[in-house]
């Protein structure tokens, strides 16, 4: 996915959780980092729900340029998932 410099957008991403748990219950954050990093502490941020996507802002204004991959991270009680969305370049396409 491609987001234009001075964009700030909702990415979606479809996040199974196990049978039977309420997503009211599953909290849900999500990181952009770059690409082969693993997200540290500060760079989880709430997300939201909704319907059975997960849904975060992106704002251009707060990333450099580059290539991204975008992590969800769903909480419910003890467990916790970390899931790939997929990749996305902030800025001008580059090759």
């Amino acid at each position: 996915m491609l987001i234009e410099r001075g964009s700030k957008v909702y990415v979606y991403g479809q996040v199974d959780i196990p049978a039977g748990l309420d997503r009211a219950t599953v909290g849900i954050e999500a990181a952009l980092v770059g690409e082969g990093l693993d997200p540290a502490g500060a760079d989880w941020h709430t997300a939201a729900w909704q319907g059975a996507d997960a849904r975060y802002m992106v704002d251009t204004s707060a990333v450099a340029d580059g290539r991204y991959v975008l992590k969800w991270r769903a909480t419910a009680g003890a467990e916790q998932v970390v899931l790939t969305a997929g990749r996305v370049t902030v800025g001008a396409s580059t090759p």
